[in-house]
């Protein structure tokens, strides 16, 4: 159902397949704190399994041992897009834009990486939240294609990562002309913004597992059975406003074969 505010509720997931999903990698400071960034790297994209997606409170059945972490990234859904647009011209083919958590599996992504074809042993189901948002009703959200939010997670009820978006490198514009240089995009294609992070180091500042434990924390690990994860992003406002959630709460459990 969309309302006059441009917010569209639906059964969650907002999706449970795609066409396609490409995971990009908007937010290259995140490669930064982990100490593997090169400033000569562009646009990263990969193409991602859709067959399935999970739903907000719906549990990941996961393979023990191949040390589980969590991803918060933004995501579009798009109309058709024709093959060669341009950045400028891609805005009017977002028809939503959404959130989710792309889970990975650390131990194997490294692998993935080495055999240069992408990720695929690595990446089990990535869970998106039941609310999308119309980004012509919410241009102030929007940000000319780098969404700015306050984003929140929490790791069984204790939070884990409190940031802004602001620090969004490419704009889904970008990302969307980078996807459809050579082919054209069948409606209903997803494309992430890759894990959010900040450049920031403040505390409550690593937005996944994997940072907190390259900064040292003694108290990191990788996700266990039972584990429960919430995301939730909020519009930024002031300091005495009252904070207003975008998509509701996405929260996964974890639980293991």
């Amino acid at each position: 159902m969309m309302t006059k505010e441009g917010l569209i509720s639906c059964i969650e997931p907002i999706v449970r397949q795609a066409p396609q999903i490409l995971y990009g990698s908007a937010f290259p400071n995140r490669q930064q704190r982990m100490g593997i960034y090169d400033e000569s790297w562009g646009i990263h994209v990969y193409q991602g399994a859709s067959d399935f997606f999970l739903g907000s409170g719906e549990a990941l059945n996961g393979v023990d041992g191949l040390d589980l972490d969590f991803e918060a990234e933004w995501a579009i859904i798009l109309d058709t897009v024709p093959r060669g647009v341009t950045a400028s011209e891609a805005d009017q083919y977002i028809k939503m834009l959404t959130a989710c958590n792309d889970f990975t599996y650390r131990k194997l992504a490294c692998l993935d990486k080495v055999n240069g074809f992408g990720f695929v042993q690595s990446k089990p189901l990535t869970s998106f939240f039941g609310r999308g948002i119309n980004p012509q009703k919410h241009l102030k959200l929007w940000n000319k294609g780098r969404p700015l939010a306050e984003l929140e997670i929490r790791l069984n009820g204790i939070l884990f990562c409190m940031i802004t978006t602001s620090d969004m490198l490419f704009g889904f514009s970008e990302l969307v002309a980078h996807c459809a240089r050579t082919r054209v995009l069948p409606c209903g294609t997803i494309i992430t913004s890759g894990s959010v992070s900040t450049r920031g180091q403040q505390p409550c500042s690593e937005s996944c597992i994997a940072e907190k434990i390259k900064k040292g924390a003694s108290d990191a690990r990788f996700l266990v059975s039972g584990d429960e994860v919430s995301m939730e992003f909020f519009e930024v406002g002031g300091e005495r406003e009252p904070k207003s959630s975008l998509f509701g709460k996405l929260l996964n459990r974890v639980t293991y074969l």
